[in-house]
């Protein structure tokens, strides 16, 4: 019995300020801070020869959506690959009504591979990909299923590329 509390507490405890934090900083709009503390997470946390030859858009995507599971205890509704409008998204969180912040979000992945002569591209490179997630998810409308109350909708794309991160996002406030 003593081994189980143990393990209980670790396991509440296993970077939950962390990850409550950077979901947070998501849906209070505070994009800045969003970036900087899911850049550093996914630094520390993956190890670089686990992403070496399995560079591959899933890998990022269930790790976001690990990281997000918890939207679910704060009246949000995660949803993944769904047709929706003109296309089909990778990672939309959705407010009920009951939720504390009445922001909406779309997120769309890239991931930049070895270029023909195998060597991993630029930043410049992770910049024009996070571009065309933006454009994508503008061009698709995926944001026009969103119920009436929610506020504010925010796009956010992810390129990435071993361990670097680049996330650009913005903020619409009609749709």
């Amino acid at each position: 019995m003593e081994v189980s509390t143990e393990w209980q507490k670790w396991l509440t405890n296993c970077n939950s300020f962390e990850l409550d934090s950077i979901l947070s900083l998501l849906l209070q709009i505070k994009l800045l801070g969003f970036k900087e503390k899911l850049s550093r997470f996914i630094m520390n946390v993956f190890f670089y020869h686990d992403i070496l030859n399995n560079l591959v858009k899933s890998n990022y995507h269930l790790f976001i959506l690990g990281i997000f599971h918890q939207t679910y205890f704060r009246n949000y509704k995660l949803m993944s690959n769904k047709e929706v409008s003109k296309g089909q998204f990778d990672l939309k969180i959705e407010p009920t009504e009951k939720a504390n912040f009445k922001t909406g979000v779309y997120m769309e992945f890239k991931i930049l591979k070895y270029d023909k002569y195998g060597k991993f591209q630029n930043k410049e490179k992770l910049q024009n990909k996070t571009n065309e997630a933006l454009k994508q998810i503008k061009n698709k409308r995926y944001f026009s299923d969103f119920p009436e109350f929610i506020e504010q909708c925010v796009i956010c794309e992810v390129a990435c590329q071993k361990k670097d991160v680049y996330i650009v996002g913005e903020v619409l406030n009609s749709w």
